[in-house]
């Protein structure tokens, strides 16, 4: 139990370090990378609901890798021993 509650702490960690880099860089890389389907004319709210969708689905992906990333990171420095105890005689 307690190397689940180690890895769950692990993947929230994971999880937070993606969602603030999602956070930071996810209206850079929709300013840069997308334009919206919507023509820019006095009504702003159609272009504003891409946007913030694009957003949080920029954080959600950020989110995922971040576990994902930090899983991986973990295991190839700290992981692949198995502990053995060897019982006392």
């Amino acid at each position: 139990m307690k190397n689940f509650h180690k890895n769950l702490n692990i993947a929230f960690i994971g999880g937070l370090v993606g969602l603030a880099a999602m956070t930071w860089l996810g209206p850079k890389m929709i300013g840069v990378l997308l334009t919206p389907p919507v023509s820019f004319g006095v009504n702003c709210e159609p272009a504003t609901q891409y946007s913030m969708q694009k957003l949080i689905l920029a954080q959600i992906i950020g989110l995922v890798i971040g576990v994902l990333l930090t899983f991986f990171i973990r295991y190839k420095l700290f992981g692949g021993k198995a502990q053995t105890n060897a019982p006392t005689a």
